[in-house]
């Protein structure tokens, strides 16, 4: 009599469950389509249009997603400040007078917007700041053809501007009404500067000659300093660009006409280094966000063009978040709520190449289970990392119907976990109130979720994110649902 061996339904089902489940940590993102907001101010589809639509930068401020726009090349101005919602409900809130927005700047509670390049005559530049509520025009800066950026260090604004007589830094201590000079070159210098940045005890200043070559700057007690340290770029750099503060190190990209890298500076005392050879992919931007650093990739692909984030901790050892495809390159980003917005433009490499989805936003899920760890070589830790607040794997998972979310808290906060469906869309909201310290990793005080909606019916089986919120920890993580 031959024996036939077989398998209980229950352990079959934990292994395709298991196959599944490990499947879906490679899959590509699906990006979801929110709105075009520039499409209202340039609405047709020749390149003259679709190159001012193009989102040169995103910033949160207030709740709100802000979108710049504009071509400073070919005069687009006025320009339209554009926010948006997380639900890409957007508005018009201003218009500079500058033919484009090139970046935002937020400090101390405020946005500020350098003007790029004034429409009214050249006597003076301007700057934009919004105070929570309301948005106030400065032309006081003197001179200043364009303001190539701002910031706020010491109760002072200090700007970049490349102005009649040359390029110079400018601070004011009065708000934006009355300028003194910090540094001064004249055009026969060739040298311009780009960026500037505020660390804890000095403001840091980049800057780029014609012929591509950086220098930096420090700031502080009211005096100047060269650096005798070397600013590296990409070979015949045209611009240096996203410099923002990691800690105590600075990041910035340089661009030329077909490739962008990004670079390190550890200390001032050290020369720049390449963070990451991102040898096939262009990259376009870069943000901090709750001691983590991500960076925004894209590259060509067969049918539009390929976008990546990458994250880390260290600047040694990086992870692939989350991967995508879109019609048009992926210029700038960010990150809400466990949540990536990502604007479409039309980049150096594409000359007058014209797509009609250029200003588009589109909202993307992570698609990894955790960030990179501290130490490769140690073992893996699951959970994700901030401090020791923390958040864990659902248990169990995959699930049907129910599972349960444990979490750590490092300090007493407001505790929300937000589940996600595939396509982004909020399933669920699990208001789980004020928390004190410790670990809620048990039954009996780890978040429940009983597998429904807000309507109070069961999802259906698929790919769900849930993301914490505790003060300003924000965690994502992913699980699934099974019937």
């Amino acid at each position: 009599m031959q024996y036939k061996k077989t398998f209980p339904k229950s352990f079959l089902f934990l292994v395709f469950s298991l196959i599944f489940y490990n499947c879906i940590l490679s899959i590509i993102a699906e990006p979801i389509r929110l709105c075009n907001p520039s499409s209202n101010q340039f609405p047709n589809d020749d390149f003259s249009d679709t190159f001012a639509r193009s989102v040169w930068d995103m910033q949160y401020y207030n709740g709100k997603i802000y979108i710049a726009s504009g071509d400073l090349w070919r005069n687009r101005g006025p320009i339209n400040i554009w926010s948006m919602d997380v639900n890409g409900t957007f508005q018009s809130e201003f218009k500079v007078d500058d033919e484009q927005i090139i970046l935002f700047r937020s400090y101390d509670g405020k946005l500020f917007i350098p003007g790029a390049d004034a429409m009214e005559s050249w006597d003076y530049g301007n700057i934009y700041i919004k105070d929570n509520i309301t948005w106030n025009k400065h032309r006081t800066l003197p001179c200043a053809v364009h303001v190539c950026d701002v910031a706020f260090f010491e109760n002072k604004i200090y700007s970049a501007i490349e102005s009649i007589n040359g390029c110079e830094v400018i601070e004011s201590s009065d708000m934006g009404k009355s300028w003194q000079y910090v540094i001064k070159k004249s055009y026969t210098d060739k040298i311009r500067f780009k960026r500037i940045i505020p660390m804890d005890n000095y403001l840091f200043i980049m800057a780029l000659s014609d012929t591509g070559k950086a220098s930096a700057y420090k700031y502080s007690d009211g005096k100047i300093e060269e650096l005798r340290i070397k600013i590296a770029t990409t070979p015949k750099s045209t611009s240096i660009n996203n410099l923002v503060r990691f800690g105590n190190k600075i990041l910035y990209t340089s661009s030329n006409s077909s490739k962008s890298q990004l670079f390190l500076i550890d200390s001032i005392q050290r020369n720049s280094i390449a963070v990451r050879d991102f040898t096939k992919n262009y990259v376009c931007d870069v943000l901090v966000n709750n001691g983590w650093c991500y960076v925004l990739t894209a590259s060509n692909a067969t049918n539009g063009y390929n976008g990546c984030i990458y994250s880390s901790s260290d600047m040694k050892t990086w992870q692939k978040i989350t991967e995508f495809n879109l019609p048009e390159v992926p210029l700038s980003f960010e990150y809400v709520d466990g949540i990536f917005y990502v604007g479409l433009g039309i980049c150096p490499w594409q000359e007058e190449a014209s797509n009609i989805e250029s200003g588009s936003i589109y909202k993307i899920m992570p698609t990894t289970l955790a960030p990179i760890v501290q130490n490769p070589r140690k073992k893996q830790s699951p959970e994700l990392l901030l401090g020791q607040t923390k958040l864990y794997q659902n248990y169990p998972s995959p699930f049907n119907p129910e599972t349960w979310i444990p979490y750590e808290l490092s300090e007493p906060v407001d505790v929300k976990i937000k589940i996600y469906n595939e396509t982004g869309n909020l399933v669920r909201v699990l208001d789980l109130g004020y928390k004190d310290i410790g670990k809620y990793t048990s039954r009996d005080k780890a978040c429940y979720w009983d597998g429904k909606n807000e309507a109070g019916e069961y999802v259906a089986s698929g790919i769900y994110f849930y993301t914490i919120l505790a003060g300003d920890f924000v965690a994502t993580r992913k699980t699934i649902v099974t019937k």
